[in-house]
Parts: C-alpha cells; structure tokens; sequence
C-alpha cells in the first residue's frame, strides 16, 4: 500500500481511474454535507455509482478514504496557496496592496473549503492522521 495515501494500489486502467474519481467526489461531498459521523460507504457508493467491493477494492475501509480525501483537500490548498505566494507581481507592490491582496487570497481559499474543513477539524479530535496531517499542512504553511 502506498504510504499515508489510504490506496491499496493506484488504478492504472481508465476505468478504473474514473472510478476511483467518482469515489472520491462523492466522499468530499458526502463529508462536506453532513460530515464524519452521518458519512458511510453505502452513501458513497450510492452517490458515486461504484459497488462496495469496487471501493473495498481501492480503500482497506471508512477511515482510509477518509484520509486519503484528508490528503488530497490539504495537497489541493497548499498548491493554492503557493500558487497565491509564486505571482510575480508581489514585489512590485507596496505593503499596503500586498496585505489585503494576500489575505484576500488565504481567505479565499480557505471560503472554498469550508465545509470540509470544518468536518475535517472536528474528526481531527479523535482522528490522530487527521490532526497530525493538519499540522503539518499548518505548519509548512506558516514556515
């Protein structure tokens, strides 16, 4: 199994790829609707159309999709953010257009991903991959 991803092992058929893709979306829908707790994985098989087996096929349960929706939202916001950080016109600002151009954009990004962050903060409670994942996407954030 790939390390922190929650894949038994990477689709390398088309299909097979969509469906993984479809799994996904409806996970982070799913999660983002009605968070941790009312989340399983007949509501995700039902929403995205893939059997049970197929996604047992991917993820070894509940908990690994989880973590791998986990990874992929804080992998998705970090490039936001360094996408956000890299444009070149931030040194031809002054301080006082870098600050609200760069909260503007923090913010936004965080608006985006609101409801599953919040799902996601409230499982990282009891959830030890959640919580230490988020730190670290913190973190490297801040550093």
């Amino acid at each position: 199994m790939a390390q922190g991803t929650g894949l038994k092992n990477e689709p390398k058929q088309r299909r097979s790829r969509l469906s993984k893709a479809k799994v996904v979306a409806a996970a982070r829908q799913i999660m983002a609707d009605h968070g941790y707790d009312a989340f399983t994985l007949q509501q995700v098989s039902s929403t995205s159309g893939v059997s049970i087996g197929s996604i047992y096929g991917r993820f070894t349960g509940k908990d690994e999709l989880i973590h791998f929706v986990h990874r992929t939202l804080l992998d998705e916001m970090d490039e936001a953010h360094r996408t956000l950080l890299a444009d070149p016109v931030w040194p031809e600002l002054p301080l006082q257009e870098i600050v609200p151009r760069l909260f503007d954009g923090i913010a936004e990004t965080l608006r985006t991903n609101a409801p599953l962050l919040r799902a996601f903060m409230l499982r990282a409670i009891n959830d030890p991959v959640i919580s230490e994942e988020g730190s670290k996407s913190y973190w490297n954030f801040i550093d």
